[in-house]
C-alpha cells in the first residue's frame, strides 16, 4: 500500500492532526495524574469515541459541529460519564491552539 498523498501534505505543513496532538498532550499531563488508571481512562476515551471522527483530521480543520457531534456521541452512549470524559477531546485542540508552534514541532520533529 503506498503512502497517502494528502497525509503527506499536511505532515509536511506542520499542523498536528488530532490523534498527535492527543498524544503530546498525553506526553505532558503524564506525570501529573495520581495513578496509570486516569492516562489509560483519558486515552481510552479518545480511542473509543474520538479518534474514529477526527483523530486524522488536522486540528485547524475541526470544526464545532465535528465536536458537538463527537460529544454527541459520548453523551448518547454514557450520559452518566459525559461531564467528565467530554474534556478529553478537547484538551488536544486547547493545547495546539494556545502554542501551535511547538505542537507543531514536537510532531514533526522540525
Amino acid at each position: 500500500m503506498g503512502l497517502d498523498p494528502v497525509f503527506e501534505r499536511r505532515k509536511a505543513a506542520g499542523i498536528p492532526t488530532f490523534r498527535e496532538a492527543a498524544a503530546k498532550v498525553l506526553a505532558q499531563h503524564r506525570k501529573t495524574w495520581r495513578n496509570a488508571k486516569h492516562e489509560h481512562q483519558w486515552l481510552r476515551t479518545l480511542e473509543t469515541y474520538v479518534f474514529p471522527h477526527i483523530g486524522n483530521q488536522q486540528v485547524n480543520d475541526i470544526t464545532g459541529p465535528m465536536m458537538r457531534n463527537v460529544l454527541a456521541q459520548i453523551w448518547l452512549s454514557k450520559p452518566e460519564s459525559c461531564c467528565s470524559t467530554s474534556t478529553a477531546p478537547q484538551a488536544p485542540i486547547r493545547a495546539a491552539v494556545r502554542a501551535p508552534t511547538s505542537l507543531s514541532r514536537s510532531v514533526t520533529g522540525k
